[in-house]
């Protein structure tokens, strides 16, 4: 628990949590479901307008088997190297919900998000606050000019993703700003901020990197309804007995089994940061 302390979830505002036993090892959905009806004004003796029900392209998602384990010897334990111990239950914690948030923000900053998708850095401004602001401002703008395709339902985008170096501009940006004597309300509408710069380890000889969001980018992203996490299983820890051939005195052995829905393209705008 201390290591998934030192690494916080960053992922949970933008998705909706499906957890259930019995997935099996490929789960067939149709994640966009929706029903669609209209009132209109209804004529004597003529018949009401049903509503239909409208079923997205179906898919299919693997469940897969992460997992990751230590080993101890002898010696850690006839030493009293307690130490060890600890450290290895807080690295242990600190892979997990690196990875957790690895599996879920990467779909989203390594899409190839086509042009309706796209804001460039705005160059309206004297400065590097204002231009911010506006690139921020016309990304919104964008996204509620696109319409999707299945639903005809403008994207309203509430959580923000961008890399930490951004941080202190970006909720500058965001700020009730004054300008040339004109006052500028806050920007309310993105109301969860998110600073993801990825996560490197060596392990032995090898070194594992998940990418972070690049720091000329930005994305803003309407939560929940296109992005899902199924969960057959979090995160069980077990210990292992002993090796005697190799004094491995025991071992523990973490596994979690998870998917991960997620279209970006229905969900996203992608903006270049001036």
């Amino acid at each position: 628990e201390l290591g998934r302390e030192q690494v916080p979830l960053l992922y949970k505002p933008i998705y909706r949590t499906v957890e259930n036993r019995n997935f099996t090892r490929h789960v067939d959905i149709r994640p966009f479901i929706g029903a669609r009806v209209v009132f209109l004004e209804h004529m004597e003796l003529e018949e009401v307008k049903m509503g239909d029900m409208y079923v997205g392209p179906s898919s299919t998602v693997p469940i897969v088997t992460y997992a990751a384990g230590f080993e101890w010897t002898e010696d850690t334990v006839m030493y009293s190297e307690d130490w060890s111990m600890t450290e290895l239950s807080r690295a242990m914690g600190e892979a997990y919900n690196a990875l957790l948030n690895h599996i879920h923000l990467y779909p989203i900053i390594s899409y190839n998000y086509p042009a309706k998708n796209k804001t460039a850095a705005s160059t309206e401004g004297t400065t590097y606050i204002e231009k911010l602001r506006n690139t921020i401002k016309q990304g919104l703008i964008d996204a509620a000019s696109d319409r999707n395709t299945e639903t005809r339902m403008a994207r309203k985008p509430t959580v923000l993703l961008a890399h930490p170096s951004r941080q202190w501009d970006i909720e500058e940006a965001l700020q009730r700003m004054q300008i040339g004597g004109t006052i500028y309300n806050p920007i309310t509408q993105i109301n969860s901020l998110i600073f993801y710069d990825g996560y490197r380890v060596q392990v032995g000889e090898k070194t594992y990197e998940y990418p972070g969001v690049d720091p000329n980018k930005a994305y803003l992203i309407d939560p929940q309804k296109y992005f899902v996490e199924l969960i057959k299983h979090d995160l069980i820890v077990d210990a292992a007995g002993a090796d005697l051939k190799r004094l491995v005195e025991g071992a523990i052995v973490g596994r979690a089994r998870r998917g991960v829905v997620a279209a970006p393209e229905n969900a996203v705008q992608e903006i270049t940061l001036p």
